[in-house]
């Protein structure tokens, strides 16, 4: 199952396996680490972990919404059975009206073959396959099969691969003996400092264009890195 994610900026997705040296090129990984002050294992260790969120098909575990997806899956199903029901019913309306009428001449002028007896028969495949459609989708709700795939609530929606992306950065960082911190300019408020330099030097080589995060994203990913996500 694909997971929800917000792409805050355009990833560059891999399809496929990961490649053995992870979402980073030979040289990404001497630049930045020459620049940055990180040894090549250290750099290797880096270009493996954020590929993890690189993956066109993301696939993440959510237990916790479990319930509710299920829950928002029953309340979908209910909706769509209510609608085939109405259309169901709204074809079969329009088949009685069209009991006693016949429309012979309508193209007689240019030498059209009348076509009311093809879509009749199309209206009448078409209620046939609602009647089906209906039918299967009524055993799905009495079973209670249904089952929300997307996120249930689009407001909670974030960046995965941008999480997973950061989480990769600051462990490398902290392991380096780093501090996860950054700096506040007190006139503009603008985040700032070596870990945000470092996050966007990594972003700029896995994004298509090449792109930054800004610093209250960094900000967030910060907060959430140290327990308060």
């Amino acid at each position: 199952m694909k997971t929800i994610a917000l792409d805050t900026v355009p990833w560059r997705l891999r399809e496929g396996k990961p490649s053995p040296n992870g979402a980073l090129n030979h040289q990404q990984l001497q630049a930045l680490g020459d620049a940055y002050g990180f040894m090549p294992d250290q750099m290797l260790d880096l270009s493996r972990r954020i590929d993890i969120g690189l993956s066109r098909e993301l696939q993440i575990a959510s237990p916790e919404l479990s319930e509710v997806r299920q829950r928002r899956g029953r309340h979908e199903l209910q909706t769509l059975v209510k609608r085939l029901s109405s259309a169901s019913k709204a074809l079969a309306d329009a088949e009685t009206i069209l009991e006693p009428v016949s429309v012979r001449n309508l193209y007689a002028y240019v030498g059209v073959p009348n076509p009311e007896r093809a879509h009749r028969d199309a209206l009448k495949e078409a209620e046939n396959a609602i009647t089906a459609a209906l039918s299967f989708y009524l055993v799905a709700a009495r079973e209670d099969l249904a089952f929300y795939t997307a996120h249930p609530d689009k407001r909670q929606v974030h960046d995965i691969r941008r999480e997973i992306v950061c989480t990769a950065i600051f462990n490398v960082w902290e392991d380096a003996g780093r501090t996860i911190s950054f700096t506040t300019d007190p006139i503009t408020s603008k985040r700032g400092g070596p870990l945000l330099d470092f996050v966007n030097a990594v972003v700029e080589c896995i994004t298509h264009p090449p792109s930054h995060l800004n610093g209250e994203a960094v900000k967030t990913e910060i907060k959430g890195y140290k327990g308060g996500r």
